[in-house]
């Protein structure tokens, strides 16, 4: 007969953990931008607006609502150069994570 054996839940360590990702695989955000309710460009033009005034490596996390905003984010990313890092789906919303990969 086995016996069950509990294991101790160990910190975690590796790339996320260096990174400080959360459990669910997506980046610690430096800052979170609400544009729930705002249809395109509105997102966009807000990223925009914060990166303006952000360090270089900073993750923006934008909350959006309107179904064409995350196509517009990675756009408006492949144009200015900085990186879409992940796509989080909630019920209500969805949590679009970008770093600043440039210097203004």
């Amino acid at each position: 007969m086995r016996a069950k054996v509990a294991h101790a839940r160990l910190p975690a360590r590796g790339p996320a953990a260096e990174r400080g990702d959360d459990a669910a695989g997506a980046p610690r955000a430096d800052v979170a931008i609400d544009a729930r309710n705002r249809n395109c460009p509105i997102p966009a033009l807000l990223l925009r607006k914060h990166f303006r005034q952000a360090f270089k490596g900073q993750v923006v996390c934008i909350s959006v609502t309107d179904p064409g905003a995350p196509e517009e984010i990675r756009r408006f990313c492949r144009n200015t150069g900085d990186t879409p890092l992940t796509r989080r789906d909630m019920r209500t919303h969805v949590d679009l994570f970008v770093r600043k990969s440039r210097i203004s």
